[in-house]
């Protein structure tokens, strides 16, 4: 058992992961196409190779966006709810937001490169590792302060769950085995969603911290269907997939970065002549793989949240019945002194259903097997 003392260092937590897919894995496709940049000196060859690239992630979000919302769309027809599914509306405006962003970052790296550099002949190999370089100090700059509040979080988790919920658990769900502690801790909840979570000590060592306020108002059997819905995220390795997500975050805003210093040196260049040519061409596609790629990326980081506690509630479900987790989902907002805003209720709503669905669809298969 691991010991949280009151004043803490930082511990090991996340750092595996985060070396692993935050750092090393951008790192290493970064320092790829800096490698190719720097063998092939031609532009047009270089902007060509870097669109196969982002045509890749493009396909890849692009199917796990419709995969992520083909299944968020079955489980909304199985109980008449649509709140949650996507429109073309809610992706343009998103659209219309990364543009805003670039042009925001236009100004901010035209200021910059201005400053620091006055020769517009650069090899666009220098500006690509400048550019990989600055995500990755802006995501270590993230990623410090996450973690600045993660251990303050980890300092306010003194008391341990019962032991013989811990034993209970342990004996009879083995897929609890990589949770090493469950701890109340003071969590300040700004949304419902965060009342309880597991985080990481190590790859595959993790602590599961629950708000305070379910030991004081949950009976044992209550706090262990929570305590299972957490084990759920852990069996389906979502804590894991979600710092690989980050690390190709990190790729896609390198992209950002370097395609908004390729617009600063087109414009610049072809201020009195705007001749399309393959180059240009190249560049328009790039830019234009790029902002869908990172439409499709946070639009499937919206659904695959929803779909995460939709699966960690059905495997909190087939350990203690639908029906008992559902009560518990509809006593939450009562326990959690927090303001519910209308999609987090309606998505409470939306489990709750989903729970009471599925007991009805084992009702009719059992009615059936009975009929026949």
């Amino acid at each position: 058992m691991m010991n949280i003392h009151s004043k803490s260092r930082l511990p090991i937590s996340d750092w595996g992961l985060i070396i692993i897919f935050v750092m090393i894995y951008p790192l290493a496709v970064g320092v790829t196409l800096v490698y190719f940049f720097y063998s092939y000196n031609d532009r047009t060859i270089q902007l060509l190779f870097l669109n196969i690239i982002m045509l890749i992630f493009l396909a890849v979000f692009l199917y796990l966006y419709r995969s992520a919302f083909h299944r968020l769309d079955i489980y909304a027809k199985k109980v008449d709810f649509y709140h949650f599914t996507p429109s073309l509306a809610d992706f343009f405006i998103h659209l219309i937001k990364q543009v805003y962003y670039v042009l925001f970052l236009g100004f901010l790296f035209n200021f910059i490169i201005e400053f620091l550099i006055s020769d517009s002949n650069i090899d666009l190999t220098v500006y690509l590792g400048f550019s990989i370089g600055t995500s990755l100090i802006l995501e270590g700059f993230f990623l410090v302060i996450r973690m600045r509040s993660k251990i303050s979080l980890i300092n306010t988790a003194q008391e341990s769950v019962k032991d013989d919920i811990i034993k209970d658990i342990n004996l009879n769900h083995p897929e609890s085995e990589k949770i090493s502690e469950y701890r109340f801790a003071d969590i300040q909840v700004p949304s419902l969603f965060l009342s309880a979570g597991v985080t990481t000590f190590g790859i595959n060592n993790y602590i599961c911290l629950v708000s305070r306020y379910f030991n004081w108002k949950l009976n044992d059997k209550e706090l262990i269907a929570v305590l299972l819905h957490e084990v759920g995220h852990v069996k389906n390795n979502h804590i894991r997939k979600s710092y690989m997500i980050l690390g190709t975050e990190v790729i896609l805003r390198s992209i950002r970065i370097f395609i908004v210093i390729i617009a600063l040196l087109v414009f610049s260049q072809q201020h009195e002549n705007f001749d399309i040519d393959l180059y240009s061409l190249l560049y328009l596609s790039l830019i234009l793989s790029v902002f869908l790629t990172s439409a499709f990326l946070t639009f499937f980081l919206k659904y695959r949240f929803f779909l995460g506690e939709i699966w960690a509630d059905e495997y909190s479900a087939n350990k203690v019945g639908a029906l008992e987790l559902a009560s518990i989902l509809r006593k939450l907002p009562k326990l959690i002194p927090s303001p519910l805003a209308y999609d987090q209720s309606s998505f409470l709503g939306f489990r709750v259903n989903l729970l009471r669905n599925s007991v009805k669809d084992l009702q009719d298969v059992n009615n059936q097997k009975i009929n026949q």
